[in-house]
């Protein structure tokens, strides 16, 4: 299958809302500020590396499409670009970052292209450790099902509570135990986790597809050092551009927009104010082996 080459046809916005973005994507942010980010109670974060464009990640903050109001940031391509409103029918930079993550590749299971990579250890005073995020693309919904299947892991390693060391286990994971991409939460797979931000075009995000705030999670020993790595990537090409909206602990959570067969209701929904960090009414997505 053949892309058709990065265009600026605009498409009909169907508005109920403001036009204007609501979201603020600030790129590039040191690693003090992800630590900040990413900060829950008990945790101790260290030894930052970032692999990506420093336009690859940064913060988000403001209500939009997507479930979820403040967090980090990762993308194959700019991540300013990620602020709607969607009048571009796709959006892509290509950098040519290599993948330096052992086996991501396989879950595409294409080359992967313009990885973007935020790793560091941490320790917890408790048994578990637990990140919130949704996914979006670019590539919803032409290309689901192609070799464009872009994709987004969580990478732990680590001493295993159950015994033996987690190597490189993802736990970024759907219900069914695949990994999150595009060929894993569309229209026909995990529906109820999809949304289409094309029929009515989104107002304040430029992805044509994305999911519902998920939960990832694994069992840790307190006191001990694991190795955590978020990384997302294209599939096969760099031309259209997808990214991981990951939860800071002060983020709200609210529903996917309630547009029923693309009927009249109009986004936001009522935001959900209680943070739920260790009772996500999300989806949570186990740790799978």
């Amino acid at each position: 299958m053949q892309k058709p080459n990065i265009c600026s046809t605009l498409m009909v916005l169907i508005a109920c809302h403001s036009l204007h973005s609501q979201v603020i994507i600030t790129p590039g942010i040191d690693t003090s500020r992800i630590s900040q980010l990413l900060a829950q109670p008990g945790f101790q974060f260290s030894n930052f590396e970032i692999t990506g464009d420093s336009l690859a990640y940064g913060e988000f903050l403001g209500q939009s499409e997507i479930p979820l109001t403040h967090g980090l940031i990762l993308g194959t391509g700019k991540v300013s670009e990620s602020a709607g409103p969607n009048l571009i029918q796709n959006t892509g930079h290509c950098y040519g970052t290599l993948d330096t993550v052992a086996g991501f590749n396989l879950f595409a299971p294409y080359a992967t292209k313009d990885v973007c990579t935020i790793s560091f250890d941490f320790v917890s005073v408790t048994n578990a450790a637990e990140f919130i995020y949704s996914f979006a693309s670019e590539e919803y919904p032409e290309y689901v099902y192609s070799q464009y299947n872009d994709v987004f892991a969580i990478f732990i390693n680590g001493p295993n509570p159950s015994g033996g060391t987690y190597i490189n286990r993802n736990i970024a994971k759907t219900p069914g135990g695949s990994h999150i991409g595009v060929n894993t939460i569309n229209s026909n797979d995990n529906r109820n986790l999809y949304y289409d931000n094309n029929m009515p075009a989104g107002h304040h995000i430029i992805y044509d597809g994305l999911t519902d705030y998920l939960t990832s999670a694994i069992e840790v020993i307190p006191g001990q050092i694991y190795h955590i790595t978020f990384a997302i990537a294209d599939a096969d090409d760099c031309n259209f551009d997808s990214a991981v909206f990951i939860a800071s602990t002060d983020s709200e959570k609210h529903d996917l927009p309630n547009l029923p067969s693309y009927g009249v209701s109009c986004f936001p929904n009522p935001v959900v104010t209680e943070l739920r960090w260790l009772a996500a009414a999300g989806t949570t997505v186990d740790e799978v082996s």
